[in-house]
């Protein structure tokens, strides 16, 4: 057998920081269990991904030329447009990109569905996301490469055609797992069939190099609030921005803020995605200046991050969390940070349910600034003991993800240097697993 070569696909490559980290969390325990195996990404954008993860990179879907698109775009206009554009160049395009990604999958053993919310349609039809899912894990049956979904999260899937994508993709597959016990029903209510498939923790939760520290104060003794902000503009509303739910949580969160500054607090501006959440960060800022306050004066940080370790040094400087990104929250978990959850998808309240904490969470859409604060004061009261439990928790997810990654390899591990890997992550697994 040659050098095992295992592609991990996902959205990565997009700047969105729990994507990123899930790929770091997959690359790190993939290279300590099979040292040997040349390990490269099938993402949204291989440059970036190539640079941020040192890894080799190739795109989940090729792009028409600009040349191409232009004159897409000068033809619209004319009348059987869309049937040309499907039979002389959606079709022969499509044909090479199949050519393509079958050529890479003739050289790779493993195809890894890795982790995030990747079974959804949320943002693109059914021919985007659904389709290349279906795509690659056809093709890769097709030339004996294996298929494995590995931690992954479901959202909604709208259309019959996305469920018959995202369905036939996982039938395709060897070994299926899901992150929360939430996504494996919503699979199951829509009619796809389930049996057999495992529910194991988000991937990175498998982050080890996150060490978790005490969180301290700012120099001048002001308890530092982490606050979280996304561009919300409603959650499954349809393609069209909804303006005025955006003004309305922008506004909230504004007076939540005031309302921490009023009370002696510093806050300390978080957010997920590097590319789609920097407007919101401006915005507030700008809210802020016209209600008086200075934002370089008045005990507010909004520092850029570029990666998941600007965000973990960020997150160690804060004592609290009030954040609806789902990986700021298992971020701040893993740093042992008590955490309220806005909740935007039940993929927030899922996570909170698993560590016993779902008493912290409202519902981004609903939520009252007057009950934020109330419940942030009596979080400030009730913890440590609120979260005593989560230590002990983080310790059964390691474990967890450790049985799940001998799981993922086990058939590899006599063609490899990593005996030792079972012993790292648990000793005995691979004994265990192999039965």
């Amino acid at each position: 057998m040659g050098t095992l070569r295992i592609g991990l696909f996902g959205l990565f490559g997009q700047k969105n920081i729990g994507n990123e980290c899930t790929l770091r969390a997959m690359v790190q325990n993939l290279t300590r269990c099979l040292p040997d195996a040349f390990l490269y990404t099938v993402c949204s954008d291989p440059a970036d991904a190539a640079v941020r993860h040192g890894l080799a990179a190739v795109p989940i879907r090729n792009r028409l030329s600009p040349r191409i698109l232009k004159t897409i775009n000068f033809f619209r206009k004319f009348p059987f447009f869309r049937l040309i554009k499907i039979m002389l160049i959606a079709l022969p395009f499509e044909f090479l990109d199949c050519f393509r990604v079958l050529q890479e999958l003739e050289e790779t053993d493993l195809l890894i569905m890795t982790g995030t919310g990747l079974l959804t349609d949320s943002g693109s039809s059914a021919w985007g996301l659904p389709y290349s899912i279906f795509k690659w894990s056809l093709l890769a049956s097709l030339v004996s490469c294996k298929v494995r979904f590995v931690s992954v999260g479901v959202g909604p899937l709208r259309s019959k055609l996305s469920r018959f994508f995202i369905g036939s993709a996982l039938h395709f597959s060897d070994f299926c797992s899901y992150r929360d016990n939430y996504s494996k029903a919503r699979l199951q209510s829509l009619g796809i069939n389930v049996n057999g498939h495992f529910v194991y923790p988000d991937l990175v939760f498998s982050l080890t190099q996150l060490i978790p520290r005490a969180a301290p104060q700012n120099a001048d003794g002001h308890v530092t609030i982490g606050v979280g902000v996304m561009d919300y503009y409603g959650q499954d509303l349809g393609p069209k921005p909804m303006n005025h739910v955006y003004e309305s949580y922008l506004c909230k969160m504004c007076d939540f803020v005031i309302h921490l500054l009023d009370n002696g607090y510093a806050v300390r501006i978080l957010y997920g995605d590097i590319t789609y959440d920097q407007h919101v960060r401006e915005d507030l800022m700008r809210k802020l200046a016209a209600s008086g306050y200075n934002p370089y004066r008045d005990r507010i940080y909004n520092d850029d991050i570029h990666n998941v370790f600007d965000l973990i040094n960020q997150l160690n400087t804060v004592s609290y969390v009030v954040a609806p990104r789902y990986h700021n929250l298992v971020l701040a978990l893993m740093l042992n940070k008590p955490v309220i959850s806005l909740s935007y998808d039940p993929k927030n309240d899922a996570l909170l349910e698993g560590f016993a904490l779902e008493k912290w969470a409202q519902s981004i859409a609903t939520f009252e600034v007057l009950n934020l604060t109330e419940q942030l004061h009596e979080l400030e009261r009730h913890y440590p003991d609120a979260f005593n439990d989560v230590s002990s928790r983080l310790d059964e997810y390691s474990l967890l993800l450790g049985e799940q990654y001998m799981r993922l390899v086990k058939e590899f591990l006599l063609h490899s240097r990593a005996a030792e890997c079972s012993s790292e992550m648990n000793p005995g697994l691979l004994t265990a697993v192999s039965k």
